[in-house]
């Protein structure tokens, strides 16, 4: 689930691993709409991960996480490409990627049996930057909205699709809400694969699925710093980033400071609502507000108004 312009809408995402268990916080893949407002240019105000969604009870996806099989986690902050966020629909399509830090402390919700550390909670699964098979068989995978909370998937053949800088599989009947769910080629003896690519577009309905390729381009870059960058550099819910072929020299700035931020940090109070994602302590003439991202307890500076 998350939350842009003040209403809640759903994606699908995946735990990937990060090859640490000590560098305390754990990664999520999914597609750079359901995390950066193209339009607006700014970041989802709220994230919540429901792993395992469909887990054959009867509840759709909601922000109650004790009627989920692990809970829910809160991501703290989200990782764009500038080539996403600078651009718009359909321009932008190629870097429909986008993966979400969630830190290992403070953010799971839900049945207090299961860790609160993600990526040892549920199997995380691997993430390819390699070039996959064409013509051989994907698998889509997601939550499609309209059919909430069923899990579903469909099985084509990997075609390149070069109009929009990525693949296509072409009969695919995931809807809206599978965005940003995992395509595996190749599954192990535990069903699990690594992510060649993520849902981002389609008809809504039978027709195809387009998602971005993870290779060539900056995805892994995106992944190195999902996996480094500190959260306090992460003002706004997340960083853009200016890939340029070498990642350690690849800049990128806060949410704030991408939508014209700057400017002092303001005075807030902590609010305890888990689900107010915001609060503004005005003054000096309503020049300045401060973030405050709820119960993580983390206060951010905020930009010039």
């Amino acid at each position: 689930l998350f939350q842009m312009n003040g209403s809640y809408s759903s994606c699908s995402a995946t735990a990937v691993a990060d090859g640490s268990t000590t560098n305390g916080r754990s990664i999520i893949v999914t597609a750079a709409h359901c995390v950066f407002n193209d339009s607006t240019k700014e970041f989802a105000s709220y994230f919540m991960f429901i792993p395992n969604q469909d887990d054959g009870g009867f509840d759709s996806s909601d922000l109650n996480c004790n009627n989920d099989k692990f809970g829910c986690w809160t991501p703290s902050f989200a990782v764009v490409d500038n080539e996403w966020a600078s651009k718009s629909w359909s321009s932008n399509i190629p870097a429909d990627y986008a993966f979400l830090v969630v830190n290992d402390v403070n953010n799971h919700r839900g049945p207090s049996d299961v860790s609160d550390v993600l990526d040892e909670a549920v199997p995380a699964l691997d993430v390819s930057f390699a070039v996959p098979t064409y013509g051989t068989l994907a698998h889509g995978l997601g939550y499609s909205g309209n059919r909430d909370p069923d899990f579903r998937y469909c099985a084509q053949d990997l075609d390149y699709y070069p109009n929009r800088g990525g693949y296509i599989l072409n009969g695919c009947g995931l809807t809206g809400g599978s965005s940003g769910g995992p395509w595996i080629q190749t599954f192990d003896d535990n069903k699990r694969g690594a992510v060649i690519a993520v849902n981002s577009y389609g008809p809504g309905g039978p027709g195809y699925m387009g998602g971005p390729k993870l290779h060539s381009n900056s995805a892994q870059c995106l992944f190195e710093k999902a996996k480094s960058v500190p959260e306090y550099d992460a003002g706004g819910n997340g960083i853009v980033v200016t890939y340029n072929g070498d990642c350690e020299d690849s800049s990128y700035v806060s949410g704030t400071e991408f939508s014209g931020g700057g400017g002092e940090c303001a005075t807030c109070s902590p609010y305890q609502d888990a689900y107010d994602q915001a609060c503004c302590d005005y003054f000096g003439g309503n020049e300045y507000y401060a973030t405050y991202v709820s119960w993580r307890g983390t206060i951010y500076c905020g930009r010039c108004s």
